[in-house]
């Protein structure tokens, strides 16, 4: 066992207890127990190594499932009896609807008149059907092919046999070992391992976005988009799975799970999500559901594309660059080589500041089946956007932002806690305000400031920390020892990102992050925090994680439970510096902009 630790300037202490049989209570373990003699050479594991975590704490629908019902359907239950769980739905084209469940009995229900009548009982497991004449159904059961049909009229099945032929490929047939399957079985995509679905729902219209498949695993009902030439698209809806789903209208479903029967009414663009995406000779096109601000669509940075192959292998695919598309409702993003076959999962990582959807959008994932031979059709690119970085628009000056960094200059703005100079170990080089971890210190702001709202990107080396801190002060030891701070972290390989404490984006050790919003090692994490008055809240790319209240009761309480309960002054300070930590760690900072709070701006 190897430990590796460090704590810079600290106020703690690491220690190692056991306790052995028949003791009652732990008990220091002395040095001479630590120490071990190892031969030479020992056989050790390739690769990287860090410790296992809990599953993903990213944001519902990021990353992981979703957990709610998808907000785009307005959801009221139907209020008709029948017995036992829905199995498979189905609209004819009256408008009325069969239900079969798991008790044996087949349904008719007329969802206007809010009635149901029993069409057939003592039915085996149906797990599809389709209609079979004006009065029939043809059922797909775990005993065969069976044909029900209404001879008489009134409305109860009369007649019921079993068919020879199967049904036709259908709906009930593109999830099958493993794969997305055409309507004629062909394979479009292996299903990745992050993807469960185990049951198929029916065909749907999108308003405004076309045919779709809903499918349904344990956890969520995913949305497939199947086009021409192999094209396909499969993306997360809703975090309420169903046993059942079907479409009577334009704008209107009946959906089926454990509490019954429900009406939905499907408002298009309700909410913003990758609604489909396309696969073209240079790049993907992908289209969303709502527009988006066309600064976060043109920018590379805020795409992220992974390649998955056949073994469920996966390597990062660069975008060169992104052209938005129609008014903001999509982006053509141009790569640097399309894979021939397999899956391509592309995510929209925004930050998403300056948007209406201040949260983010609801699914910003999706996985595109990428057909060989690859299509010949190219992506218009119109231009290679290079962001602006380290400068201000006029707007922005008139506004009263100010830079604390030229890309150049970092001494102007910048100097060492308690220092009068910036420390050698912090420079600045290629636009970026770097800590190249040789020691150093931290650094603060040489104004101070009160009411502020800062902006910054921060990019961290593999298993690195850092941190920014506000309302320091040079008299009361560290700057931890006055300064709230926002934890800067590779939440994926350092130990404090197991912990919602400790990880990117929390209020360190006093506020959690509600869920993982940050971006890995070598990717660019866009950070906020806004001062007013007590009020203080962050910001990670463009996701809110914190929202306290400095000298409240709970803020108080939070304080005395705390690492900080010693610290008189810690979060008392009603201004003071900015600061940048020097946790041993390489950061590098860009982008650093700020304005004054209740001031009133340049004329």
């Amino acid at each position: 066992l190897q430990i590796m630790w460090f704590q810079a300037a600290g106020d703690a202490e690491l220690r190692l207890k056991w306790k052995g049989p028949g003791d009652e209570g732990f008990a220091d373990i002395p040095l001479h127990a630590m120490r071990a003699d190892w031969p030479i050479k020992r056989p050790t594991a390739s690769g990287d190594k860090h410790t296992v975590g809990p599953s993903s704490r990213r944001r519902s629908g990021d990353g992981c499932p979703l957990v709610d019902a998808y907000p785009g359907w307005s959801i009221a239950p139907l209020n008709v009896s029948i017995d036992g769980r829905v199995t498979c739905l189905m609209g004819p084209k009256d408008g009325k609807v069969y239900a079969a469940t798991d008790a044996g009995t087949m349904w008719h229900i007329d969802p206007s008149q809010r009635t149901a009548r029993v069409f057939a009982r003592d039915l085996p497991t149906v797990k599809g059907m389709s209609p079979d004449g004006d009065n029939g159904l043809l059922l797909n059961t775990d005993e065969g092919t069976l044909v029900l049909r209404d001879t008489s009229g009134d409305g109860v099945a009369d007649m019921r046999q079993s068919a020879s032929s199967l049904l036709p490929p259908g709906p009930v047939a593109i999830i099958r070992d493993g794969a997305l399957r055409s309507l004629v079985g062909t394979v479009l995509m292996r299903l990745p391992d992050t993807i469960e679905v185990d049951r198929v729902l029916n065909m749907v219209q999108t308003p405004g976005l076309g045919p779709g498949t809903l499918l349904s695993g344990q956890e969520n009902v995913w949305l497939a988009q199947l086009g021409e030439s192999g094209q396909a698209t499969l993306t997360r809806l809703s975090g309420a799975p169903l046993d059942g789903a079907v479409q009577i209208n334009e704008d209107t479903l009946i959906l089926a799970n454990e509490a019954g029967l429900h009406r939905a009414t499907w408002t298009p663009g309700a909410v913003l999500r990758i609604a489909d995406a396309r696969p073209l000779a240079n790049g993907i096109e992908v289209m969303l559901s709502k527009p988006v601000a066309t600064a976060v669509l043109a920018n590379p940075e805020h795409w992220a594309l992974t390649w998955i192959d056949a073994a469920n292998g996966r390597r990062a695919i660069d975008v060169m660059s992104a052209t938005p598309l129609l008014h903001g409702r999509g982006a053509f993003l141009e790569l640097s080589d399309v894979p021939a076959a397999g899956t391509m999962h592309v995510r929209l990582v925004g930050p998403w500041t300056g948007l209406n959807d201040v949260n983010g959008a609801w699914s910003p994932e999706a996985w595109v089946a990428v057909q060989a031979p690859v299509p010949s059709a190219v992506g218009l690119v119109r231009s290679r956007v290079r962001p602006r970085r380290n400068t201000l628009s006029t707007r922005e000056r008139l506004e009263g932002w100010q830079l604390l960094f030229d890309g150049h200059d970092a001494g102007s703005s910048w100097r060492g806690f308690r220092k009068q100079d910036l420390p050698d170990t912090w420079i600045a080089q290629d636009g970026q305000l770097i800590y190249t971890g040789e020691g150093g210190g931290d650094i603060i702001t040489r104004e101070t400031w009160d009411d502020f709202d800062l902006h910054l990107e921060w990019m961290v080396q593999p298993r690195g920390n850092s941190g920014i801190f506000f309302n320091v002060a040079e008299d009361a030891g560290a700057v931890w020892a006055t300064g709230p701070e926002m934890q800067i972290l590779d939440n994926a390989l350092h130990p404090d990102g197991q912990s919602p404490l400790t990880s990117a984006g929390s209020n360190y050790a006093l506020h959690k992050a509600p869920f993982d919003a940050s971006l890995g090692p070598g990717r660019w994490n866009h950070a906020r925090i806004k001062l007013d008055g007590n009020h203080v809240q962050y910001w990670l790319n463009g996701l809110k994680t914190a929202d306290y209240e400095l000298g409240s009761p709970q803020w108080t309480a939070k304080v005395r439970d705390s690492k900080f309960v010693n610290m008189p002054r810690y979060g008392t300070e009603s201004s003071g510096h900015i600061a940048l930590q020097d946790h041993g760690d390489r950061v590098a900072f860009r982008n650093l902009r700020i304005k004054r709070l209740n001031t009133s701006p340049q004329p």
